[in-house]
Parts: C-alpha cells; structure tokens; sequence
C-alpha cells in the first residue's frame, strides 16, 4: 500500500495504545523462525491458536503457498475494506508487512528491525530488546545443537567394529513416506553378500564423518535449503538421501515442490539397495555445490570460519 498520506491519516495512536501492536510483531517474528527453519507447513498447527483473525487468515494463505504478491493484494483489500485507524490500523499494517515479508524468506531478526519503523523513537529500545533476546536464543541453539551432534558423534566413533560392519553395505532410511524394499529376504541376503566390500576401522571412521557433515546441512535455513535443491540432480539426491534421519529427509522434503517429491520416491525405489559409497558420493556432491552456492552469496549455510554448524532441527523437533 503506497499512497504515504492515507496511511499517515489513520496510523496516528498514542505510544500507549501500541501494545497489542507490538504483541503481534513478537508472535509474528515468532511464525517466521519456525516457518524458516520447518518450512510454512509447520504453521498450520498454530493458527487455529492466533487470536487476531486477519493474522490468521494472513498465514493460513502463506501455508497455502500463495505468492507474495497475491497476499499482498489480498491484505490491502482486507485493509481498505476495514476503514480502521488508530491502533488497529496499526495492527493491520503491521501484520501485512510481516507476512509479506516473511513469503520473501525474510530473516526473522530482519524482520523484526523491519516492523520496528511502524512504532517510532518511543519503542525504538523494545525493539533493541527484543532483537538481542532474539540473539541470545538462537546462540543458546546453537550451542546446544553442537553439544548434542558432539556427543552422538562420540557415540558413533565408540560402536563396536563388529556392528559397524553389519550396517555397513547399505544405510536404509527408515521413514513410512519412502519407498519399501520388495525383495525376498533371500534375495535381499544374496545381494548383501554379492555387494559387501572389505572394510577396516579407517573407512569407517571416514563413513561416519562423511555422513556426519552431510547431516550438518540441517544448519541451514529453510530458504538455503530450497535455492541448493535448485541446483541438485533428482538422482543424485535420492542417492544422497539414502543415508539419512528423518528429521533433515522431512527437511528437504519439504523444501521441494510436489512434483519433485513423487519424482524422489521414484528415484529412491529404482536405487534400492546401494552401496554406502555411493551415498557418500552423493552426499559429497551436494555438499559442494551448497559451498559453491555460499561463496557466490546466493544461500547462508551458517557455517563461521568455513565449519558446518549442528543443525537447527536437533534443537526444535
């Protein structure tokens, strides 16, 4: 909405009556972390809980994946047609800005700084707040994040070699939306043993670390997970895929279109079984073209001084 005067009109308040305003901004900055870090999906859970109705129209269409245009014309309707002024135009406004931004992929504690400028000098230290509590927490989930991968990492390089080799030929993903394995247990048995290689302690230390750094993508935000796909062969994912948890298999789940999903599951059933090096190519391939990626500036993968950061999910779901 550009016409400066009539919002200038209706917006005026007294810094008392803002309160409510500022509420939303703290739960809207809220929806967009969740959003950015599960995808929108995640939402839809919460917004039979929002208590304002326009906020909850407005992100029921962003779950809907309704392009940053069509809800930006929809909440200007929404606005107009409410011929509010005062706090609840400033609500309003607040609202449709957030949103529209958060369909950008906008980050959470930009975001924040954005709809701070609706309040003016009084809020302008509330938002400083609230910008460095926003900080602190994502620290906080960092470093618990990197405390837990540390210590499954430690679990990892103490498992008997007797066991590791018994996992070793194949890393099946054990997640009721991937294709099953349809042979026989005696074909299945026979094709073990036709594609076991040696193996000794040293590649399997190096198995574990490649698998390990892969899963580190989970780091990254929802938006950078998108924008790498983009750049990834179908096979090369299902590959990838193939020697992961579930947690970060929803994530790049849910960061592709539809079409691409069925074209995954199809991938991933013609590959069945592989052999683990070449899930760790795979894996390998990806990783490089998400660094590739990060120098042009095109993603944020939150790795500081060129190290993967423990991933995000571990500390939400």
């Amino acid at each position: 909405m550009d016409n400066f005067e009539y919002i200038s009109s209706r917006i005026q308040c007294p810094d008392a009556e803002k309160e409510n305003a500022f509420a939303i901004v703290q739960r809207i900055c809220t929806y967009a972390e969740k959003a950015r870090t599960e995808g929108p999906l995640a939402l839809e859970p919460l917004l039979d809980k929002e208590p304002d109705a326009f906020l909850q129209d407005s992100l029921r269409r962003l779950v809907d994946a309704e392009s940053p245009n069509e809800l930006q014309e929809a909440m200007q309707i929404h606005i107009l047609a409410a011929n509010a002024s005062g706090s609840r135009f400033l609500e309003l406004m607040v609202i449709a800005d957030g949103i529209y931004e958060m369909a950008k992929n906008m980050r959470p504690r930009t975001l924040l700084s954005r709809l701070s400028e609706w309040f003016g000098e009084t809020y302008r230290n509330r938002f400083a707040e609230e910008l460095a509590k926003l900080e602190a927490e994502e620290e906080q989930h960092a470093r618990d994040a990197h405390a837990k991968q540390e210590a499954q990492t430690a679990q990892i390089q103490t498992v008997k070699p007797k066991e590791k080799e018994q996992t070793h030929p194949e890393i099946p993903v054990e997640s009721s939306i991937l294709p099953q394995n349809s042979d026989t247990p005696e074909s299945s048995t026979k094709e073990k043993a036709d594609t076991q290689q040696p193996v000794g302690p040293t590649a399997n230390t190096s198995q574990q670390a490649s698998i390990a750094a892969f899963h580190q993508l989970g780091s990254c935000g929802f938006d950078s997970i998108k924008r790498l796909l983009q750049d990834v062969d179908d096979k090369v994912l299902a590959a990838a895929l193939k020697g992961v948890d579930k947690p970060l298999f929803s994530l790049f789940w849910s960061a592709l279109p539809k079409e691409r999903c069925q074209k995954l599951l199809e991938n991933m059933g013609e590959a069945y079984p592989m052999h683990t090096n070449d899930i760790e190519e795979a894996q390998s391939k990806i990783l490089d073209i998400a660094k590739k990626l990060e120098a042009k500036q095109e993603i944020s993968l939150d790795f500081p001084n060129g190290q993967l950061k423990a991933p995000h999910w571990e500390v939400i779901l």
